[in-house]
């Protein structure tokens, strides 16, 4: 989805400072994910591929901004699907990549 719709030749063509700045942010996001593939049982890997990965909701903002007016209900309901799916999965569902950490006791809403 990215590449089709964030890296066309009419924006090439147009505006290469956004241009290179898209292919920046997807060559960071796929670098995270193959770091997190080849490295997942290791807590360094991790680490490193969440902070690569943090651009995902920078390229959706951006992917939502640079979009045709017909495509971005779609696509806005695409990012607060993922924003919300993340917040599930790292909060209520699993642990955090990182482990040793935890919630003080303060910010317990229920016990």
């Amino acid at each position: 989805i990215f590449f089709y719709f964030m890296l066309t030749e009419e924006l090439k063509r147009e505006n290469y400072a956004q241009y290179r700045l898209n292919y920046l942010l997807i060559l960071s996001f796929a670098i995270g994910g193959a770091i997190r593939i080849f490295l997942y049982n290791f807590p360094s890997g991790s680490r490193l591929s969440n902070y690569l990965q943090q651009v995902e909701p920078i390229i959706l903002t951006s992917l939502i901004f640079q979009a045709r007016r017909v495509w971005k209900p779609a696509l806005f309901g695409m990012l607060v699907f993922f924003l919300l799916y993340y917040l599930y999965y790292n909060t209520i569902s699993t642990k955090q990549a990182v482990v040793g950490y935890e919630v003080a006791q303060e910010f317990w809403l229920t016990r």
